[in-house]
């Protein structure tokens, strides 16, 4: 499935981000929507665009980046909105997307919770449909949504609104390798398997990636034809397609032996950026880090599956900052500084201090046009995987599919379940949680 979002995504690569800003797109035109000046009148945005914040506030910030990397650019970032607004601290927190998504829904279901939090798209589908965050409209002028790229709008859109701030595309996977132990880039599967047997060896393995989580699972379902959803947005996982891809997997680890027995994202990272292994699966938020320890690293598409001739297709995304349901209508003072602090954070030059450690490309429209983006030979490549990608679904059923994923992939690596069985399991539990999700 190509989506408007998709295509954009790629002319924004393939021509080395030589956009036009076009008109965003914004909110509902009735007049009583959240953002509509009443007739002769001025929004809510433009009426406090001159306000000082009157008090003393704090704004909770929760993200989930990569804290070797990122993390401290986020420190940079926030200092220097703090510097410039004395009256407000921004309280960062650090979590995994998991439980930055559990614990965000519980806290502020329950009247709590952080002003804003960063993470990828798809959690949109699930927050938008619960009720715990704001659309921009209630919160931004027009002017300021009008400095993002279209296509970056258009993946926060949901049910007709925009759902949050789009400051980062790019969200997807590809192998990456050590141009020490890799001359020459496997282009199918096969000729990958048979490179990383020649390279496992004692404590060094030919291949590494986070092994049970279905994030980076999904592109080999794809390389088999696979979707979790049909066209009319059915739980399609009981497939002959995942059996596939789940057996795949299996094998790198009991019959080809070229992964480790156990992998998370940090045991497999830390394996590749110690010269311990010699391909790895990770995004682009990865790059810097491994060049940084001293890696000279090569960048391809995850080789395609010899048996159907097909590439793998990771999930394309990107990531969103949201703000907290209550935010609208609370404090006036916390408000202003949620709003300025987003401002801030979006700025062109706080995009690229952000695009140059994640690896990612910038929404902020003048930013896309900067060298240092467009003069990056990285992304040429890192655009080839993207190419053959998939659009994240954002709808709140994708938290069912990934739910209901992750126990039997756990239970194909572990070699407790067979393939079939497992494929069974994800149906079955991923159709339950969509019940009880939905109400059904």
């Amino acid at each position: 499935m190509r989506s408007k979002w998709f295509k954009a995504l790629s002319i924004v690569v393939v021509l080395s981000l030589a956009l036009t800003m076009l008109a965003a797109c914004g909110g509902e035109s009735e007049s009583d929507q959240p953002g509509t000046p009443p007739e002769g009148g001025k929004t809510e945005t433009e009426q406090s665009a001159g306000d000082e914040i009157t008090k003393e506030v704090e704004i909770a910030f929760w993200e989930q980046d990569d804290p070797g990397s990122v993390d401290p650019v986020w420190d940079e970032i926030i200092n220097d909105f703090m510097a410039e607004n004395p009256n407000v601290k921004v309280e960062r927190t650090h979590y995994e997307n998991e439980a930055m998504r559990q614990n965000y829904q519980t806290a502020v279901l329950g009247g709590e919770g952080p002003e804003v939090i960063s993470g990828p798209y798809d959690n949109i589908g699930v927050f938008g449909t619960s009720g715990t965050i704001a659309p921009i409209e209630e919160i931004f002028s027009q002017d300021f949504i009008d400095t993002f790229l279209p296509n970056a709008l258009e993946g926060v859109r949901y049910n007709g609104k925009l759902y949050g701030v789009p400051y980062r595309i790019g969200n997807t996977l590809t192998l990456i390798y050590n141009k020490k132990f890799v001359d020459q880039a496997p282009e199918t599967m096969d000729e990958m398997i048979a490179k990383a047997k020649e390279l496992t060896t004692g404590d060094q393995y030919g291949f590494v990636y986070n092994l049970t989580e279905p994030f980076f699972f999904i592109p080999f379902l794809g390389g088999y034809k696979g979707r979790v959803f049909d066209e009319n947005t059915n739980i399609t996982l009981d497939t002959d397609a995942m059996q596939k891809a789940l057996q795949l997997v299996h094998d790198f680890k009991f019959t080809h032996k070229i992964i480790p027995a156990e992998a998370n994202y940090d045991v497999a990272s830390n394996l590749f950026k110690e010269g311990k292994a010699a391909m790895i699966i990770n995004g682009p938020w990865s790059f810097k880090e491994y060049r940084d320890a001293g890696l000279d690293i090569g960048l391809t598409r995850i080789p395609k599956i010899t048996e159907t001739d097909t590439y793998p297709a990771p999930y394309t995304g990107g990531k969103v900052l949201v703000i907290n349901k209550d935010v609208p209508g609370g404090d006036p003072n916390v408000k202003l500084a949620v709003r300025k602090f987003l401002e801030f954070v979006n700025t062109k030059e706080n995009q690229l201090k952000l695009a140059e450690v994640t690896g990612e490309l910038p929404t902020n429209a003048e930013a896309s046009k900067d060298a240092q983006i467009t003069s990056d030979p990285t992304l040429a490549k890192f655009n080839e995987q993207m190419l053959v990608g998939t659009p994240m679904p954002i709808i709140p059923e994708m938290r069912a599919v990934w739910d209901g994923i992750r126990p039997g992939l756990e239970g194909v690596m572990g070699d407790t379940m067979t393939p079939e069985e497992a494929a069974k399991e994800m149906q079955e539990k991923a159709e339950q949680l969509k019940k009880e999700m939905l109400g059904e």
